[in-house]
């Protein structure tokens, strides 16, 4: 961890490259090679992921109507039923088919609820839905927009926004989290947990706090709401401190290695 500190700010400057631009190597090569990212490009995987569908024998209209209100409940639990009827779709046994098809194609995934009291997964419960890769993020968010050749411009205008980048901050570390113990859930009772993973009875409870300002006096809550032995992973924006049961640690150098002594596998 120490050895990561000494690279704080490379990594900083990379992460903030990564929520432009995504894991895709063409959009990295182009945006370092010219310092921009061309709307063909994004235009390219919209496109792929267009194709997809219509070969899944789903309609492009859904897609986006869908897409439409995954975007606006970024970060938030929704149901199946609440996005059917915001996106215009009947049913939402249709809503819920397009999501797992999405997820699938690596565009989507979806993170349910975990009864804390009973260790069970409550699939029937709202649910998250998070974007598997900013770019593809931005391509949905700059469509949605009206964006027809500007999406670069517009990425950087969305993560000029401290809110929205906190969001799709969120989104990352779930799917790394995702990636790294295989599963992970959300819980909401009087607080809400953005993130918890973990086997058997030993939890990890993570939130995302990817802002200016975070104190420890901000999770209060936290001893009468987990597990008197319960710890607080708290991902930030710049802090590196612990105090109390809760740790806070800059977003970057978590992605780098989650084993830093911070989880037990």
């Amino acid at each position: 961890q120490e050895g990561l500190i000494f690279y704080q700010d490379t990594l900083s400057h990379r992460f903030e490259d990564f929520l432009l631009t995504g894991g895709f190597p063409l959009a990295i090569n182009l945006f370092y090679r010219s310092g921009h990212v061309s709307s063909w490009v994004y235009q390219l995987y919209l496109s792929w992921i267009e194709g997809d569908i219509g070969r899944a024998g789903k309609l492009e209209r859904n897609l986006y109507q869908i897409m439409s209100r995954i975007l606006a409940h970024q970060a938030t639990p929704v149901s199946w039923l609440g996005l059917g009827r915001e996106a215009g779709i009947a049913s939402h046994a249709t809503v819920q088919e397009y999501v797992e098809i999405l997820e699938k194609m690596y565009v989507l995934q979806v993170v349910p609820f975990i009864d804390l009291s009973s260790h069970a997964v409550r699939y029937r419960k709202n649910r998250k839905i998070y974007f598997q890769d900013p770019l593809i993020f931005h391509c949905f968010s700059g469509k949605n927009n009206g964006i027809g050749d500007g999406f670069h411009t517009e990425s950087r205008r969305f993560l000029n926004n401290p809110a929205d980048k906190s969001k799709l901050v969120e989104s990352v570390v779930g799917m790394h989290l995702k990636r790294y113990f295989g599963a992970c859930y959300y819980w909401q009772g009087k607080q809400e947990i953005d993130f918890v993973t973990g086997r058997g009875n030993k939890f990890n409870f993570i939130e995302v706090k990817y802002r200016e300002q975070v104190r420890f006096s901000d999770f209060k809550w936290l001893k009468t709401t987990l597990p008197k032995s319960a710890e607080l992973l708290v991902i930030t924006k710049h802090h590196l401190r612990e105090e109390s049961g809760i740790r806070m640690i800059p977003a970057p150098l978590f992605l780098v290695n989650p084993a830093q002594g911070i989880f037990t596998k």
